[in-house]
């Protein structure tokens, strides 16, 4: 905690406290002492920190790295003294790697195949398998580059373009991340969902929503039974302005998972927005009808079930029962549009008039 918090001196301190109360014992003090003298660029100090970890734990090669960095600045870095007891120290140290990573050891295992790296670094499964640990850290840009040179080393694994892409795709750098994708489809064609399902979220942040449609289309060939596919193609329909055929994708989602609020909520959104529209549309029937034919009532009745709040609609209504001589329902209805908008000039001026007609004009409030 206190090397955490910056606390270098304290947490040297510390660390040689707990090893003189155990000395020989643990070889994780004299590692977080390491670290902490590393942080403090107290080489020769770290050095033999390290030495006596790897003293009492040989066979972890996560040790060896920040070893082998101290060493480099002292510039008395040379083949390790300490190595991994095989015949092969490499595939000790690799091996070592892909047992952390199996028991879910992320940091460790990063810090072990940087180590195997070091001693070849030409194996690209390290690289591989490097690079998976780097994306779940999120640390986008390295994990780019670890399988940017698993793929210079071998390129015919699709799994290594599908993760450079996925990799890009976070980083931002999308174009990057959708031709990495391609490849990865180029060399797998018809195989994998995820390669078509990450290529469509790639594009769709490019809103390059006809080759997303495209993309997610596939995928959903080789997983019809994926929820999250059919959402995403929902999504996908929404932007290109295809509310029906994206309300048939959300339902075909939440039959599949009927349990996940957030498809229900998108379904609910395209649902409203599609009776907006609807409504908006026969608003503007309603609208020109009643420019057309003004005298039939029926039609603002109608308009005002769905806007019953447009003051213009109360006004042309009120107008209309002024033509047809009913002047007190033009009053009620030039008095519902003042409610609405007080301060309408032309309302104000249709009802003083009316009132006026009637000698009803002391009466107004």
């Amino acid at each position: 905690a206190l090397a955490q918090q910056g606390k270098l001196e304290e947490a040297v301190a510390a660390y040689q406290q707990a090893i003189a109360l155990s000395p020989n014992q643990y070889f994780e003090f004299y590692q977080k002492l390491g670290e902490a003298l590393t942080q403090l660029q107290h080489w020769e100090e770290a050095v033999t920190a390290y030495g006596r970890a790897i003293d009492l734990s040989p066979e972890n090669p996560d040790l060896y790295y920040p070893l082998r960095k101290a060493l480099e600045a002292l510039g008395q870095w040379q083949e390790p003294e300490y190595e991994p007891p095989s015949e092969d120290p490499w595939l000790a140290a690799h091996q070592w790697a892909d047992s952390l990573r199996e028991q879910g050891k992320i940091a460790e295992a990063i810090a072990a195949y940087r180590y195997a790296l070091d001693i070849n670094p030409n194996c690209c499964e390290s690289y591989h398998w490097l690079g998976d640990l780097l994306l779940t850290q999120q640390t986008w840009d390295e994990a780019a580059t670890a399988y940017q040179r698993a793929i210079e080393l071998n390129p015919y694994n699709p799994w290594s373009h599908h993760n450079l892409g996925l990799a890009l795709t976070e980083y931002g750098k999308l174009d990057e991340a959708v031709a990495a994708l391609n490849q990865a489809i180029a060399l797998c064609p018809n195989q994998y969902f995820e390669f078509y399902q990450n290529l469509g979220n790639a594009l769709s942040k490019l809103q390059r929503w006809d080759e997303s449609l495209t993309a997610y289309g596939d995928a959903i060939k080789l997983n019809p039974g994926h929820p999250q596919l059919h959402s995403s193609l929902a999504g996908v329909l929404v932007q290109l302005g295809k509310s029906d055929e994206a309300v048939a994708s959300y339902r075909r989602s939440i039959q599949l998972n009927p349990d996940d609020p957030e498809i229900q909520e998108k379904l609910g959104n395209v649902l409203r927005e599609r009776v907006q529209v609807d409504l908006d549309q026969a608003m503007s029937c309603y609208r020109r009808a009643i420019r057309t034919n003004p005298d039939n009532l029926d039609n603002y009745h109608k308009a005002l079930g769905i806007q019953s709040n447009d003051p213009e609609l109360y006004l042309q209504l009120g107008n209309t029962f002024v033509k047809q001589n009913q002047l007190d329902q033009a009053i009620i209805f030039y008095q519902i549009a003042l409610q609405i908008q007080p301060e309408n000039y032309e309302v104000n001026a249709q009802l003083t008039s009316v009132l006026e007609k009637q000698g009803k004009l002391g009466s107004r409030e």
